[in-house]
């Protein structure tokens, strides 16, 4: 069942997040083929059919009006928090507030009590990313050292004492 998303501005008047289903063939074929197009390491169909059935992977897309996959986002959730594994937006609808209606969904839909915080692991070549998170209130916590190249640890908190 596609939801309105909760407080988008006019510019995104009738775009719907919804949650991905593992056998909505159709679905995971849009998401493979905009990771192709956008993505540094981007995932084959097969490993999305996989990695959505996993029973700790939940996902969300964005279509546009034309019921057209147009973002995503991958999460695991874990004990206490929310790990963020991907987060993409088509290229023709960056700058619009499409990313940040995927954090407000993140937000409303997939936090308990339990969870107190979404993290996000983010390459260190990803300015954009980067710029991106900064700009909705997540903050780069840690440098993550690695081969070839490093990382940034961005965590946003749900409870606000932390």
């Amino acid at each position: 069942m596609k939801t309105k998303a909760k407080g988008v501005k006019s510019k995104l008047f009738g775009m719907v997040v919804e949650e991905v289903k593992a056998g909505n063939h159709g679905q995971l074929s849009q998401i493979a083929n905009l990771d192709q197009l956008c993505s540094q390491d981007p995932w084959s169909l097969d490993t999305w059919r996989t990695k959505i059935r996993a029973a700790n992977i939940r996902a969300a897309v964005v279509y546009n009006n034309e019921d057209r996959v147009i973002a995503f986002v991958v999460l695991a959730r874990g004990m206490t928090k929310v790990h963020v594994t991907d987060i993409l937006v088509s290229p023709d609808y960056r700058r619009i507030g499409v990313g940040r209606m995927l954090l407000d969904y993140l937000d409303f839909q997939f936090l308990d009590e339990v969870r107190s915080a979404m993290e996000i692991v983010v390459d260190e070549r990803d300015r954009g990313t980067q710029e991106f998170l900064k700009k909705c209130d997540v903050k780069a916590v840690e440098v993550l050292r690695g081969e070839p190249y490093g990382h940034y640890l961005f965590r946003r908190s749900f409870n606000p004492k932390d």
